[in-house]
């Protein structure tokens, strides 16, 4: 995987290696080749707000994670998913989610979810962790580690993003699908 990210950013428009320049590099492709998608983004979260969902969870939400929901807090409900499909949680809807979860999980661990598939898959971090990626299936929960933290996963979804891995089928759908899954 190394070699596609060193040939990807090797000839890749410049893109700051950062939560915020990711966003930028997203929003930028989304102008240019999804334009209606970038309307499902939300609005920043404040620091009050995350605050308030760290108090209300009892859960320290990792770094990168809470600098990403302080440029969007999620996506929109109606959103079919900007990553992949994979729609991205505002803090409200990660709250209903965490506390499904936390009663699938016999784990003391606090997991927060990030995003969430249209079969009820997540993607999640671990409270108070470095904030590695994990995927959980619904039919099969396991700890799948996919990403070492949220801006690593960032940084893939922009390398495949611009590589042409993904598509966006207007009037279909209001979200971005993984060309292989088609």
């Amino acid at each position: 995987m190394k070699n596609f990210f060193e040939k990807f950013f090797n000839k890749a428009p410049s893109i700051e290696d950062s939560v915020s320049g990711y966003f930028q590099a997203i929003r930028s492709w989304l102008e240019k080749n999804a334009s209606s998608i970038k309307k499902n983004l939300n609005d920043a979260a404040s620091e009050a707000d995350i605050s308030r969902i760290e108090s209300e969870l009892k859960i320290v939400i990792p770094e990168k994670v809470r600098e990403a929901y302080l440029i969007h807090n999620g996506e929109k409900t109606d959103s079919d998913g900007l990553f992949g499909l994979w729609r991205w949680l505002s803090l409200g809807e990660m709250k209903v989610e965490f506390h499904k979860l936390q009663d699938d999980s016999d784990s003391n661990v606090a997991r927060i979810p990030l995003l969430l598939s249209p079969g009820g898959d997540i993607l999640y971090v671990e409270s108070g962790s470095s904030g590695e990626i994990v995927e959980w299936w619904h039919e099969r929960p396991s700890r799948d580690v996919k990403h070492s933290d949220f801006q690593a996963y960032l940084k893939w979804f922009v390398a495949k993003l611009y590589e042409g891995g993904y598509v966006y089928l207007p009037g279909e759908m209001a979200g971005l699908v993984d060309k292989s899954e088609l």
